[in-house]
């Protein structure tokens, strides 16, 4: 399975449904190629109110999360990427479900 639901993420921050819409908008529909994002960078995308940042974390894995841009730049969303993923979709779909139940995905 491509996306899977792993564990609880630890003080996930809370959105509303304009901030998920913007979310939507500006950073998960402007994503094209999932090679974009098997990089460690800061601020790949952003928009109005957050910013998506890779990492790679070992075990040829990387680790994409939204966070605030301001503030507590709290984390809104986690998916751990595997160096193999090819599928885009599967990338978006992970990000989407940890924005709404707070927990982390594994997308392979």
């Amino acid at each position: 399975m491509p996306v899977a639901r792993g564990e609880q993420g630890r003080n996930m921050g809370a959105t509303n449904s304009r901030l998920r819409r913007e979310i939507e908008e500006d950073i998960l529909d402007e994503m094209v190629d999932i090679n974009d994002y098997l990089v460690t960078r800061d601020s790949i995308l952003l928009s109005e109110n957050f910013h998506l940042d890779a990492r790679d974390i070992g075990n040829d894995n990387h680790k994409v999360d939204i966070q605030y841009r301001t503030g507590s730049r709290q984390t809104v969303s986690v998916v751990v990427l595997s160096n193999n993923a090819e599928n885009i979709g599967d990338l978006k779909t992970g990000l989407r479900n940890s924005l709404s139940d707070g927990y982390i995905y594994n997308v392979t």
